[in-house]
């Protein structure tokens, strides 16, 4: 689905159900590891980038509220209660989702 960073059609249709796994599976981590993947995939220079983000902005919104949901300090982002959900170091894919959130199709 996403290999060193190149993508196809099938790596961005998959995002959505990377997000409603990453939104209700306790070890969802992997999901928005995937996810995170290919989000870096869209930001490189690829012809039709820019309509494919902005197709699946709503979808990458969800993904990047995810993750800072996890990433907050002695947050559980199923339950906002409890500690963090032991899993993958998500900084790296923060970082990818927030640069592909302020990307704008055309620049």
């Amino acid at each position: 689905m996403c290999h060193q960073g190149t993508i196809s059609s099938a790596s961005t249709a998959a995002l959505p159900q990377l997000a409603d796994i990453a939104e209700t599976a306790a070890s969802g981590d992997w999901a928005l590891d995937l996810a995170g993947a290919v989000a870096g995939g869209l930001l490189q220079d690829h012809h039709g980038a820019d309509e494919e983000v902005a197709r699946q902005e709503p979808t990458l919104a969800r993904l990047r509220d995810l993750a800072t949901a996890r990433l907050a300090p002695g947050q559980d982002s199923r339950s906002n209660t409890g500690p963090a959900p032991t899993g993958p170091d998500l900084t790296a894919w923060h970082r990818e989702v927030s640069a592909v959130g302020s990307f704008a199709p055309g620049r």
